[in-house]
């Protein structure tokens, strides 16, 4: 008897392999032989080969909080490790060049919306000037005038057209500051509302404003009763004055703020066809 140098168990000697462990006690070279000819018996038995794919060996694992300012990589070499790109992680392949956006200076569209800023600015302010002054006349059954019964000094806010016009004045001065915004970026887009096309319309429609205060006397109408403190008349014998049939003869006469504002509104159209040439060129 003899005891197995790997289990301490006991078998006989003439046993070249443990009946307990199942260790070879002749090495290595003959373990080896002995499992080759089990594989291959297991083969032409069986009537299939099998093949043995051998293992890939694992790569090394990528630190993607190391940056090339380097603290070092993740195995504590103490080496500096440059920054994964997100293409690298994902795509499997090289970094993809990152392109900026390089901002260009469009002059037509910035100077288009200085102007339409200032003229809207103006514009504005130019509404609580004095924009007509209003002469009415009497005038009997016979068509002969009685003389002048009212005169007024009325500002462009206090009838309703004049209302519409701070409106259009507002609205030209925001697309100017959004004109002037862009206009440091040509590659960027207008947003649709402040199209050129739109301030366009707004001032023709300021335009057609300003013919309306200046040429028809109806849309001072209730301006005209407000103020008939001014004249030593009571609203109502203002009012009566005014519908009286057949009418009374009224004079408008233009006033410096009615001009400006007209003026503006002009302005304001050519910055609107220059930023609509600029626009089409972006």
């Amino acid at each position: 008897m003899k005891t197995c140098p790997f289990c301490r168990g006991e078998i006989r000697d003439s046993v070249i392999r443990c009946s307990h462990c199942g260790r070879s006690l002749q090495g290595d070279t003959d373990a080896d032989t002995a499992s080759v000819g089990a594989t291959t018996a297991t083969a032409f038995a069986g009537g299939s080969s099998t093949q043995e794919v051998p293992h890939p060996r694992p790569a090394r694992a990528i630190d993607v909080w190391a940056t090339q300012s380097g603290a070092g990589d993740s195995h504590g070499t103490g080496a500096a490790v440059a920054e994964p790109q997100l293409s690298t992680l994902v795509l499997g392949g090289p970094a993809l060049p990152v392109t900026k956006h390089r901002r260009r200076f469009d002059a037509g569209l910035f100077v288009a919306g200085v102007v339409l800023l200032a003229a809207g600015i103006l514009a504005y302010l130019s509404i609580r000037h004095p924009w007509v002054k209003v002469r009415i006349t009497g005038i009997d059954e016979d068509g002969v005038e009685t003389g002048v019964a009212a005169r007024l000094v009325l500002a462009g806010g206090e009838d309703l057209a004049g209302k519409v016009g701070l409106a259009l004045s507002a609205a030209m001065a925001i697309w100017g500051a959004v004109w002037c915004w862009y206009g440091f970026d040509r590659g960027a887009g207008i947003p649709a509302f402040a199209r050129p096309g739109f301030a366009i319309l707004v001032t023709i429609a300021g335009i057609g404003v300003a013919i309306l205060c200046s040429t028809v006397w109806f849309v001072w109408s209730d301006a005209a009763v407000a103020h008939a403190a001014d004249t030593r008349m009571t609203a109502a014998a203002l009012r009566l004055l005014i519908d009286t049939h057949p009418l009374p003869i009224v004079h408008l006469k233009r006033l410096h703020g009615l001009l400006e504002f007209g003026g503006l509104m002009v302005l304001g159209q050519l910055a609107s066809y220059l930023a609509f040439w600029s626009s089409r060129r972006r």
